[in-house]
């Protein structure tokens, strides 16, 4: 999430000189500025009610699927460090339309006169967000209590335990959220353990999931921070100046706007990787699982949180939306244009302006908050039932997998299939039922001519849709790329394409949240998408320090054997590494990892052999438990008969699986080893198949229709049958790797052992 509350600290950024020169007209702009760029690659953005929240709703700058927090402070904390409001409360932040209200703490919890005042504050914040039935975030700033603390280093020792105590203190007040400063401060503490051992104190501390708050801290070091808090515990981060500090300092609008939308949204994509591939989910912190409903018994209504009603607040569903607290009457007042489908935003005003038409300068500038009606907004999100639309273009060995894959999910709609062929390929999509589109309308009367009912041109199938997958040849989808954008639908691409057509490379289990409501992104290709999920099982865990590769890829589709091919001999790729490491690279930055490929003579399916060092000793016994753990990977046995290739893809004929697909990668657990340094495994990837689950969650997280990636991961696989067990009513309790199975091919070269024969 991006904190665009600030106000004196924006000044100074502003004109370092005279910052009381900056207005409230151009402290306004520039707030309009950040919202546009940085809204919409946030989760939520936090607004302050005198110069943002009002002004970006009459503005038309908040997304539809944005969440958007509102302070609940009016003016700045008081020379003493008491907090005042003026003119301003909860239900006002409440009608407005917020997704959560918060409340800035001064604290140090030493000082017990001060203290007492910040809780009675910080109890009364809770109680009124309680009765408007809005999240409570609270944010404890900790300062220096006596003069001796005054000099940054002094303090730098004493902050861990004023944080840590404030934490302690103010949760268990029962905050919703708590917003937490890092306990260590990285200018005076640069031992990454002691670093993270205060934030799992800090975690031990909160009763409530907590993030992490960036200070103003270069961004840099904030990365760093983010990364050790959500290893930590942490569920996220909510930060600003590290964000956006350089951009608001370049007085030329142009430059200021075309850094905040490239460094700026850079950045929070960044971090939102890190949270995403290390935090913990803020429902779990209450003992919640996904799919799971949390009960509250018959009669939890009239215990639920409302005004006058008794008890806590009603339990909810993990990742359960709130609705906006607009009445009915002004919901009705205005909307903006687009498609409701998925959620476009929907703001209202007591004059009944529709959004985009107000000055917000004039009409919610300054003072607002005191002397007129509330801006209200609403987010047609949570009111809407309808699919996300897609389209699938390109209907080939991945695309007509796709568009299978999308009919399967009740959450999607698949609106049509596009190509240029008048085969039997296409003639497929029609006897599925797929209404078929010409990918270039110069192809339209030879589809129809060859007998295909042909419904369209492209460009009026993208008229209907939110979201295209591109499933067509490499090289022909970049040129797509300009009739997504005049159409204004989502795009995804595949693995054919390269990173930079996107600029986002996508794997649900590794990195979904940082995909989440953009406009574009890329499921990498099948190889990569199997290597990034299994480093991401050791890596995830902090356990993978080097990731060494040797993959074996097919010589050629099976669609396409009689075309292309080899036989008797295997061909090496010169390039080292091969582009697999650095493409995987793009899904886990920071990873160490290189490649070597090669092809051989078969079509069925790749086959890898991975070294992986670990930062400690990991035997086979954790490794395998890892494996089990892990979404979309599957473990085989040779002692099963699933010695080669052609076996595994023979089970899953069996198994009665669409096209005889697998979904998972195919792990032989009898041939994991581990030497106390590194740890080996041996893993067949699918590449017809493995990328298919991948492109419904990135559906999932481009739409915003699902915002956790553990949820949107079980949907998808529930809807096409991935399990982590192929065999699973016959599978013995446990296997020791290397022993009673078979030793593979034996080349004529090996010396034979005795009782070989």
């Amino acid at each position: 999430m991006t904190a665009l509350d600030h106000r004196g600290s924006l000044q100074r950024t502003i004109d370092p000189q005279h910052p009381e020169a900056v207005g409230a007209a151009r402290l306004t702009g520039y707030k309009l500025d950040l919202t546009h760029a940085l809204a919409p690659v946030s989760s939520a953005v936090l607004l302050d009610p005198m110069y943002g929240a009002a002004q970006a709703i009459a503005a038309g700058a908040l997304p539809r699927d944005t969440g958007m927090l509102v302070g609940a402070q009016a003016t700045r904390h008081n020379d003493d460090h008491g907090t005042r409001h003026t003119g301003w409360s909860v239900q006002r932040i409440r009608r407005m339309g917020a997704d959560a209200a918060k409340l800035l703490v001064p604290s140090h919890p030493g000082r017990e006169d001060a203290a007492a005042r910040q809780r009675e504050v910080t109890s009364a914040f809770i109680t009124a967000c309680r009765e408007e039935d809005l999240p409570a975030l609270v944010k404890p700033v900790a300062y220096p209590g006596t003069p001796g603390d005054e000099a940054p280093e002094v303090f730098a020792r004493r902050k861990p335990d004023l944080v840590i105590r404030s934490a302690r203190e103010l949760t268990a007040l029962g905050v919703d959220v708590l917003k937490a400063e890092s306990p260590t401060d990285p200018r005076f503490e640069q031992d990454e353990g002691r670093m993270r051992a205060a934030c799992e104190a800090l975690d031990a501390a909160s009763s409530a999931p907590w993030i992490l708050l960036s200070g103003g801290m270069p961004f840099e070091l904030f990365a760093r921070q983010v990364r050790i808090a959500a290893q930590a515990g942490a569920s996220g981060f909510l930060a600003g100046r590290a964000m956006w500090q350089e951009a608001m300092g370049l007085g030329d609008e142009r430059e200021r706007q075309h850094s905040l939308g490239t460094v700026g949204a850079g950045r929070v994509r960044q971090l939102a990787d890190l949270a995403g591939e290390f935090g913990r989910p803020w429902w779990r912190r209450w003992g919640a699982e996904p799919g799971r409903h949390v009960s509250g018994g018959e009669h939890w209504h009239a215990r639920s949180g409302a005004k006058g009603a008794e008890g806590g607040p009603e339990p909810v569903a993990p990742h359960a939306r709130r609705t906006s607290g607009a009445p009915a009457t002004v919901r009705q007042v205005a909307r903006t244009s687009g498609r409701t489908q998925t959620g476009d935003a929907m703001f209202s005003a007591a004059s009944a302006a529709r959004p985009g038409l107000l000055d917000p300068a004039a009409e919610a500038g300054f003072g607002w908050h005191t002397t007129s009606g509330v801006l209200e907004r609403e987010d047609s999100m949570t009111l809407s039932t309808g699919k996300v639309r897609v389209a699938v273009n390109g209907y080939g060995v991945i695309g007509k997998r796709v568009a299978d894959a999308v009919s399967a999910q009740d959450d999607m709609e698949l609106v049509g299939v596009a190509d240029v062929v008048s085969d039997y390929r296409i003639r497929v999509a029609v006897e599925r039922g797929y209404p078929v589109y010409a990918s270039v309308p110069e192809r339209s009367g030879e589809m129809q001519a060859a007998g295909v009912p042909v419904a369209g041109t492209l460009q009026e199938l993208l008229a209907q849709v939110e979201v295209v997958v591109d499933c067509a040849p490499k090289k022909v989808a970049a040129a797509n790329q300009a009739a997504y954008q005049a159409a204004g639908v989502k795009a995804i691409w595949q693995g054919g394409e390269k990173h930079e057509l996107a600029g986002y490379s996508f794997v649900a289990q590794v990195n979904y949240a940082g995909a989440l409501n953009r406009d574009s992104a890329r499921v990498v290709s099948c190889n990569t998408t199997a290597l990034s999920r299994i480093s991401h099982a050791l890596h995830g865990r902090g356990l993978a320090r080097r990731v060494r590769a040797v993959l074996m890829r097919r010589a050629t589709d099976p669609w396409e054997s009689h075309r292309n091919g080899m036989i008797n001999t295997a061909i090496p790729e010169t390039k080292v590494p091969s582009h697999q490491g650095p493409d995987a690279q793009t899904v886990i930055p920071g990873l160490d990892i290189t490649t070597l490929a090669g092809a051989g003579p078969y079509n069925l399916s790749h086959l890898h052999f991975a070294m992986i060092e670990t930062t400690r000793p990991v035997d086979v016994e954790e490794l395998r438990a890892i494996l089990l753990d892990t979404p979309r990977v599957a473990l085989v046995r040779a002692a099963d008969g699933l010695e080669a290739l052609n076996s595994v893809m023979e089970l899953m004929r069996d198994l009665r699986r669409p096209r005889g697909d697998m979904w998972e990668v195919a792990v032989w657990e009898d041939a994991l080893a581990s030497d106390g340094r590194e740890v080996y495994l041996t893993f067949q990837v699918h590449n017809e198949a493995i990328v298919i689950p991948e492109n419904v969650d990135c559906i999932r997280a481009l739409s915003g229709l699902e915002p956790d990636a553990a949820v949107s991961i079980a949907k998808t696989d529930a809807s096409l049958g991935i399990t982590r067990h192929f065999l699973p009513s016959t599978r013995p309790p446990h296997v020791t790797p290397g022993e009673g199975t078979p030793a593979g091919f034996k080349g004529a070269e090996e010396p034979t052992a005795p009782g070989d024969g």
